[in-house]
């Protein structure tokens, strides 16, 4: 029997929690508040792997408002620079961190041995597929 959460599960979730969810501040309403109530807004971006072994928030104890985290294949910065660049021109960072992980499933996996994967799932799409930038290892 499958334990992970389908997509109803998740909503059922959400559903829940938004029964006692308060909302934080609009970007608008922020520089609004009184003192005492600033957010003060996060100074690092930091990626990581997607892995669900590898839990950023958990392994560097981050709070909310510490850090923006981003999650991609193999932890790699380039399909991640994109939201680097638009986030920090609103939130000025001051540090990026990089996080990659022993045991990484980019390691297992050639660029070609995922094409030809995707080439026979999707044949159909061959032309597009060879325009994927994929974020592996081993080239």
């Amino acid at each position: 029997m499958d334990n992970n959460p389908n997509v109803e599960d998740l909503l059922r979730r959400n559903a829940e929690r938004v029964k006692t969810f308060k909302p934080i501040p609009y970007l608008s309403e922020l520089d609004q508040l009184p003192p005492e109530q600033k957010v003060p807004m996060p100074k690092i971006f930091i990626v990581s792997c997607c892995d669900p072994r590898i839990d950023p928030w958990d392994i560097l104890g981050l709070q909310k408002w510490d850090a923006v985290v981003t999650r991609g294949a193999a932890g790699r910065i380039a399909h991640q620079f994109n939201n680097l660049l638009f986030l920090d021109h609103v939130l000025q960072f001051t540090d990026v961190m990089i996080i990659h992980h022993t045991d990484c499933s980019a390691e297992l996996f050639s660029n070609e041995e995922v094409y030809q994967e995707l080439k026979r799932r999707a044949p159909h799409a061959n032309d597009q597929i060879k325009d994927i930038a994929l974020p592996g290892y081993k080239e």
